[in-house]
């Protein structure tokens, strides 16, 4: 087990020196020698002006290497996509994937004859696409599979440190979105990483997720949309560079006078979109081939450099009003920006939460006209999910998404302002160490600039029923504290149960969903027993032990008759472990799962990948996955899944045995092999069920290092 080790970045190859002429000599009977040419100091290819100020604005000091061909390192992080994940021989050449593409535009346009050099690609892939010599650009690529943003500071400070970058590229979205991640977790992720990489002088290229095609395609479109929009607003906020990959002119055309119908607009997109995702016989609507890939690196650097050309219209949100607990609608004034007159579609998409009403609109407008629309949403209540909240947590501001179609080109809008009458900021950061009772403090905005009295308001949670009334003066932010009584014991030792607010504004009420889960803190030496995801059979429990050298964790169960899949697993483990200090797990932060597979018999079991960050942010170790002792046994009636963690692995833990206050952030998820075959949520126990990311550490029950009870919780709100 070492430390990660501080690579260098290898130096690209110097440009020409310069050779001063020599001087012609008189040699008899023969001519003079001419001069000797120079050797230019810079090549006679040379980057447009334009083009240099449009992206030094974004990339100054990465700008400033390249015009003069000095070493240039890119790093960058993120999800599946930027390792080229793929069907076919392409998987893992992060060279094709599209910040590779957009890093070779970069190569071209500043002249590196070298091209692109990836440093440590993955097995059997190339460092370079092309065989060449002379001034290069390298990068380094890190990714997660299936990661959110909440991974962009663990990739930075283990794998990300190693050689500092010149440009930070930050490639995360698809995963945050089908999850269901909040966009307050989301945007703090985001702030976290420029927060402690602008002051080294990084630049930093911020991007949306890439278009996926999966059904409905209104929903695929519309659903990125909220954190494309967030990303853009974070780097406008922060002056970095962002990127939008979703945006649509790269990838579809349309004629003049097409489409007519919101049917017609999406079924033309998803059919010029098709072959991007198209592997052979098998049609896979999250993983896009390298041609996608190439059109979205070129037209992230077409968008920095000034070259994309610009859609012809623009879009202002003047309102998005409530009409009630159901509805709300936008009003949205559309802006002819060219000279000529021109007919626009205009779309409205779909969220999880949120199904438009309206079809497409089709607008013609003369050359500078403008033109006022309302569109209505409707909200989605058939059996919702309430992974993907209704409204933002953290901002009173509501992102609905739009498609337009025109002038021979569509992109994917946002209609974004402030929500009327009232908005509510919930307090979403899980609160550790409850006893008694919890008080949501949510935080009521009224964004209108009329007084609103006597506003009676009801919230509801696990059977209770809070009620009061509250006055709201014109634009004020008004704490609403909202408390509840925790179970008492012997109740449960997990409640979850949705969370509701409603609100009689105007004589008409308004209500905002979330969902709450509290969760008892257990002890060492405590068997806790494990709750069933789906309709599963059989009990499943977890005792923790704190043993001098290691944690001990022993997963028995009974009732579960064992059979194996076709790979020989009968028993998977999947563990999260929040190892940081006290302090450090009362913020944000992320695990990564660590996976452990047992055969039907007794014997040892095997333990995967352990990450660098695996035990939560901030860790930075090359874990050996040996080391993890992990075996099935059979004791009596029942048998037990027994995990042994070295304590040398959890080394920025107190490890204080007897402190209620030395504490971990765990789940553990035990799952069995069907009789198909297979590991279904009909087979599954878990320790916690919220709708945090699996990762998250927010989203972990808390483990005290003590024997003696505890009557604390830890209350989790999504």
């Amino acid at each position: 087990m070492a430390a990660l080790g501080v690579l260098s970045c290898p130096a690209a190859e110097k440009g020409g020196s310069k050779a001063p002429p020599g001087k012609a000599k008189a040699v008899p009977k023969a001519p003079a020698k001419p001069a000797k040419t120079p050797v230019p100091e810079v090549p006679l290819y040379k980057t447009p002006d334009t083009t240099i100020l449009h992206l030094a604005k974004v990339l100054p000091h990465t700008v400033e290497k390249l015009t003069q061909r000095k070493p240039v390192h890119v790093v960058v992080i993120g999800d599946d996509l930027v390792r080229m994940t793929a069907r076919d021989a392409t998987d893992g050449n992060a060279l094709l994937a599209w910040p590779g593409q957009f890093v070779n535009e970069l190569a071209r346009e500043f002249f590196y004859p070298g091209g692109v050099r990836l440093i440590q690609p993955e097995k059997g892939r190339p460092e370079k696409l092309f065989d060449t010599r002379g001034a290069e650009i390298t990068m380094r690529v890190f990714s997660v599979k299936g990661g959110t943003m909440q991974k962009a500071m663990a990739l930075l400070s283990t794998y990300g440190a190693e050689a500092p970058p010149d440009l930070l590229i930050v490639g995360f979205g698809l995963f945050d979105e089908l999850s269901g991640a909040d966009l307050m977790s989301y945007a703090k992720s985001l702030h976290q990483v420029i927060d402690i990489m602008k002051p080294r002088e990084v630049d930093m290229l911020l991007t949306g997720p890439m278009p996926n095609l999966r059904q409905p395609v209104s929903l695929s479109l519309g659903a990125s949309r909220a954190y494309a929009g967030m990303a853009n607003d974070t780097a406008v906020e922060a002056g970095v560079a962002f990127a939008d990959l979703s945006n649509l002119g790269a990838f579809v055309q349309f004629g003049p006078d097409e489409p007519a119908s919101a049917e017609k607009a999406l079924g033309a997109i998803a059919h010029q979109c098709n072959d991007f995702f198209l592997w052979g016989d098998v049609f896979d609507p999250l993983i896009p081939k390298a041609a996608m890939h190439q059109k979205a690196g070129q037209m992230a650097y077409r968008v920095l450099a000034g070259l994309a050309p610009s859609v012809p219209w623009q879009i202002t949100t003047t309102s998005i009003v409530r009409a009630d607990a159901e509805r709300c609608m936008a009003t949205v004034v559309i802006e002819n920006t060219s000279r000529a007159k021109m007919k626009l579609d205009v779309t409205p998409l779909q969220l999880p939460r949120w199904k438009p009403q309206d079809s497409a609109t089709r607008i013609e407008l003369k050359a500078r006209e403008k033109k006022e629309i309302k569109l209505v949403w409707q909200r989605a209540n058939d059996a919702p999910d309430l992974r993907f909240p209704t409204f933002a947590g953290h901002e009173a501001v509501l992102r609905l998404p739009l498609l337009i179609t025109g002038a021979g080109t569509a992109r994917v809008e946002e209609a974004s302002a402030e929500v009327q009458p009232l908005a509510v900021l919930w307090k979403l950061d899980t609160l550790f160490n409850q006893e008694g009772s919890v008080t949501i403090d949510n935080v009521v905005i009224n964004t209108t600039t009329a007084e609103l009295k006597d506003v009676r308001w009801t919230a509801e949670w696990n059977g209770q029923k809070k009620q009061g009334t509250a006055q709201f003066a014109p634009g004020a932010n008004t704490t609403l504290g909202i408390s509840f009584d925790l179970p008492k014991t012997p109740s449960p030792r997990r409640v979850a149960s949705p969370l509701t607010l409603e609100m009689t504004v105007n004589g008409g009420t308004l209500r905002w969903e979330r969902a709450m889960e509290a969760s008892q803190n257990f002890g060492i030496n405590e068997e806790i027993a494990l709750q069933p995801v789906a309709k599963g059979k059989g009990t499943v429990t977890m005792e923790a032990k704190a043993e001098k050298d290691a944690l001990k964790l022993v997963m028995g169960f009974a009732g579960i008759d064992l059979q194996a899949d076709a790979s020989g697993n009968a028993v998977r483990a999947d563990l999260n472990l929040d190892a940081r200090s006290y302090g450090s797990r009362l913020t944000l932060g992320s695990t990564e799962r660590i996976t452990i597979t047992a055969p039907a018999v007794d014997g040892p079991a095997m333990v995967g990948r352990i990450a660098p960050w695996a035990f939560g942010t901030g860790y930075g170790m090359k874990f050996d996955n040996e080391g993890v002792s992990a075996t099935l046994e059979t004791q009596g009636s029942h048998r037990q899944l027994v995990v042994s963690l070295p304590r040398s692995y959890l080394y920025r833990h107190e490890w204080a045995v007897g402190n209620g206050n030395s504490q971990f952030g765990i789940n553990t998820r035990l799952a069995f092999a069907s009789k198909e075959g297979s590991f279904t949520p009909d087979n599954t126990w878990s320790l916690t069920l919220n709708g945090k990311h699996g990762d998250d550490a927010e989203g972990l029950a808390v483990l005290e290092l003590t024997d003696k009870p505890t009557t604390r919780w830890t209350v989790v709100v999504w």
